[in-house]
């Protein structure tokens, strides 16, 4: 696990603190620079900073922030997407498997189904903890396919059972999409680039408050704090939902509560193949 993931694991207020301070930090920076650089080289008497510099430091910071934030909140709402398409699609397969006249049907692909959605939860979501997948929920989604694939297949779309097979095929590629989507998205985070980007800009904007407020102490200070205040906010809210399946606000998976709880111990026998057109 990586120093930033670790991060993500601090109770909210430890990380909203470290956010404030890692701004604080860079402000403490500036203005340590800026004495450096009176001190190499000093200020011309009667000489200021044009007041329009913060001004115009402000506008790229805040195209910045917005274009970091609108990533943290697109790939939030595209994952909660995704579960929620994987769970509807699991709970309309538990609805036609409760459909079916097959009792062996029935039970092989309601027992594949159990299998998987207490794999996702138990493996899965683990696993996108740190941008991975769970090779039990793969294999479990495997079966769950081949059972409805052999059942679909000994049927032959054959009355009683052939319209709930059909559309129970629909739904599990359905889930299999959604699913590839959310594990896709388990990897995205912000990239270190823009955050970079975005500490070197409110370094610059600070040493500019520094230099504008730099014949009165108490201006400059007060000016330092609230920045550090705002800014390590918008820091905290970014961090803090930067990954859609880590970290404390995390999304989490509704399929326990979608999909019965009473999953089997072991993985349950296959369909016996039958050749398409034989009766059940």
């Amino acid at each position: 696990m990586s120093v930033y993931e670790r991060l993500l694991e601090l109770p909210l207020p430890l990380l909203f603190v470290l956010s404030i301070a890692t701004v604080a930090l860079v402000a403490a920076l500036a203005l340590g620079v800026a004495r450096v650089a009176r001190s190499v080289w000093p200020v011309t008497a009667n000489v200021e900073m044009a007041g329009g510099m913060l001004a115009g430091l402000l506008v790229p910071l805040g195209f910045i922030l917005a274009s970091v934030s609108g990533d943290v909140w697109s790939q939030r709402d595209h994952a909660k997407a995704a579960v929620d398409r994987e769970a509807l699609a699991l709970t309309e397969v538990r609805s036609l498997i409760g459909s079916m006249e097959n009792a062996v049907y029935r039970t092989a692909i309601g027992d594949a189904l159990g299998v998987y959605a207490g794999s996702v939860v138990r493996d899965d979501w683990p696993a996108m903890r740190v941008g991975l997948g769970s090779a039990r929920s793969e294999a479990a989604l495997r079966d769950l396919q081949e059972t409805w694939f052999r059942a679909n297949r000994g049927n032959a779309g054959a009355p009683p059972d052939g319209y709930e097979l059909n559309e129970m095929g629909k739904r599990l590629e359905d889930a299999a999409s959604a699913r590839h989507t959310r594990l896709l998205l388990a990897r995205e985070h912000v990239h270190p680039v823009k955050l970079l980007a975005l500490l070197l800009m409110m370094f610059s904007t600070c040493y500019v408050i520094v230099e504008l407020n730099r014949k009165s102490r108490r201006e400059m200070v007060n000016a330092l704090a609230l920045f550090s205040f705002s800014f390590g906010t918008l820091l905290f809210l970014i961090v803090a939902f930067d990954r859609p399946f880590a970290g404390v606000i995390s999304t989490a998976s509704p399929l326990s509560a979608a999909v019965p709880a009473a999953v089997p111990t072991v993985v349950p026998s296959a369909v016996p193949a039958v050749s398409p057109g034989t009766a059940r």
